[in-house]
This record gives C-alpha cells, sequence and structure tokens, in this order.
C-alpha cells in the first residue's frame, strides 16, 4: 500500500518532499513503490475517491485549490506522473503514453481505488483513458477538463488532425520537431508552464507570482528532461507527422 516512507526514495525528483512552495502547498507527501518507482502523491479527506490527473509539463501542484474546496467532501487523491512533480525519476525507464498507463494502473491497485471519480487535465486525459478502459468497474465518472480522450475512437486521425491543424502549441511543436530544435528549446533553464501558455494565447497574468513560477519551473528535473522529449516530443509530434500534410493545406476544423 501507500506509504510515507522517504528513506526508501532512491532516484532524483523534481521537488523535494517536503517543499511547500510558501505554503501554498501544505499537503503531506505519500509514496507508492507499486509502479516500480516512488510515486508521489496527495491523499486528503474522506469517502468516495476523486483521482486528480495533471497534464505536461505540470505536477500534482496544479490542483492545490481544487484539493483544499473538495476535501471535506470526498477523498481527493492526486498523484505526480513518473518524472514529474515530487515522484521519481528512474534513468531506466521510458516515458511514453504506455508506461504512464501502466504507471497508473499499478497504483490504484495498489491503494484499491474503487468508485473512482476521474478528473483528467491536458495529458492526464489518454493516461485516465487508459485506465478506464482497463478497469471500467472501478470508474463511476469522468470529468475531462480539457483533457483529450482520443482512446477508442474509430475516427482518431481524423480529429488529431483537425484540432494539430488550429492548435497554436501542438503547430509549434511540429515545426520545431521539423528544425530539430525542440529538445533544445525544451532544455532551456527558463521555460516553463507560462512559456507553454502563452504559446497557446494565455493573456491572463493575474495569477502569475514568482511562488506559480518557482512550483511549475521546477516540474521536471534535469535528469528528466528526456520526459518531455519522449512524452510531447516522440508521442505528439511523431503522430502529428502523419498529419502535417493537413496542416500545410489547412483542412480540417477543431472537433
Amino acid at each position: 500500500m501507500g506509504t510515507t516512507l522517504l528513506h526508501e526514495i532512491t532516484q532524483p525528483a523534481a521537488v523535494k518532499a517536503s517543499e511547500t512552495f510558501d505554503h501554498t502547498w501544505p499537503y503531506a507527501a505519500h509514496y507508492s513503490f507499486a509502479p516500480g518507482f516512488a510515486m508521489h502523491y496527495i491523499d486528503e479527506g474522506e469517502g468516495e475517491p476523486l483521482l486528480l490527473l495533471h497534464g505536461e509539463p505540470t505536477w500534482g501542484y496544479l490542483f492545490r485549490h481544487q484539493i483544499a474546496a473538495l476535501k471535506d467532501t470526498c477523498r481527493v487523491v492526486v498523484p505526480d506522473h513518473m518524472g514529474f512533480g515530487k515522484s521519481e525519476t528512474p534513468n531506466h525507464r521510458t516515458f511514453l503514453l504506455q508506461d504512464h498507463i501502466d504507471n497508473l494502473e499499478a497504483f490504484i491497485l495498489d491503494l484499491d481505488l474503487t468508485d473512482i471519480t476521474l478528473g483528467m487535465h491536458d495529458f492526464g486525459g489518454p493516461v485516465g483513458m487508459g485506465l478506464a478502459i482497463r478497469h471500467p468497474n472501478r470508474i463511476k465518472r469522468i470529468i475531462s477538463m480539457n483533457g483529450p480522450t482520443p482512446l477508442g475512437q474509430a475516427d482518431l486521425m481524423d480529429r488529431l488532425a483537425a484540432n494539430v491543424s488550429v492548435s497554436p502549441w501542438v503547430r509549434w511543436m511540429v515545426k520545431a520537431e521539423e528544425e530539430c530544435t525542440l529538445e533544445k528549446v525544451l532544455s532551456e533553464s527558463h521555460y516553463n508552464m507560462l512559456s507553454t501558455l502563452k504559446l497557446n494565447g494565455f493573456v491572463d497574468n493575474f495569477i502569475i507570482n514568482d511562488t506559480w513560477l518557482e512550483s511549475l519551473s521546477c516540474a521536471v528535473p534535469l535528469l528528466g528532461l528526456c520526459v518531455r522529449r519522449h512524452w510531447v516530443g516522440q508521442g505528439l509530434c511523431h503522430r502529428a507527422a502523419s498529419v502535417r500534410n493537413a496542416i500545410r493545406r489547412g483542412q480540417g476544423h477543431p472537433r
């Protein structure tokens, strides 16, 4: 079962287990070793579990306000994907979608979570849907928050082409991958979540402060830079390569 035994953590993590970011993250660190590494998670409240899955390049800190608001009415469980936040970054592992689904499956079986309300943001969508397909009897409801749910769709490639053709973030990634600059840019020390948001046209800066930037700038450790390449570059860009002609012709519309 999950544990808080910090002395068993042997691989580096992006964020120290004790870090609170000026008390904006006051939650006790728990770890599950079932996925084959120390997978960090927050476990607050009692009752039916609400499992919140973050995207990329963020970590559980993304849900700090939701945890505070909901922990008195349900059990809020927020894991950090492998290589993100306070989870370990094992240097012998790959970081593809399949790996993250495997990790999440091992995690929920370790905690024996049932009647799960599955909340998925961004890349948490494909990871969470992979879990739901494998264990539908454990899922009570699904909430997708800008989280793509691409599994099991016969027209997946058409949908991907339509969305890739208009997404500033994905179009930039595909172009950078073609120019062999993607890994270099994502490896820059100043690249953080705000950089991603700005590429998507983000303009609401009122939530941005030094603590916010610090918490998300260190979402992925230096040793885990390969995570971004594998997760984004190899995963999304390689799939997007099959629809580049649609992008260049400007065909398709978001669905």
